[in-house]
């Protein structure tokens, strides 16, 4: 009997988690669908290019076994490839309100340059 509930307590806790993080990803699309004034439909994939790019970037950090080059080459590769989905779906305005400065392809400048 201890051991059901056991059971069932992990399970309620993880439909819980699982539940308040699709709720964040709603209340994302819905900010997303207002803030750039584009569908529910197009919001939620903006969403989920996203979170997958914030996962893969987690990875990418977490990775012990890379050296900080091959970090930085991954997360360069990871914010391209966002980018570029991104780009599918939006148009400049609104690709400027999302994309960090930092990680906009036009606006990456040689910092090593600037200090000679």
């Amino acid at each position: 009997m201890k051991y059901t509930f056991t059971i069932l307590f992990f399970l309620t806790m993880i439909c819980a988690k699982g539940q308040q993080t699709d709720s964040l990803q709603k209340a994302h699309a819905k900010y997303l669908s207002k803030e750039l004034a584009i569908s529910d439909f197009t919001a939620n994939q903006v969403v989920v290019i996203m979170d997958n790019y914030k996962q893969n970037a987690k990875k990418a950090l977490n990775n012990k076994a890379l050296k900080p080059e091959e970090v930085k080459a991954k997360m360069d590769l990871l914010i391209d490839e966002k980018n570029k989905q991104l780009a599918l779906l939006l148009n400049e305005q609104q690709l400027r309100k999302i994309i960090p400065t930092s990680e906009r392809p036009n606006d990456k400048t040689d910092k090593s340059n600037n200090h000679k």
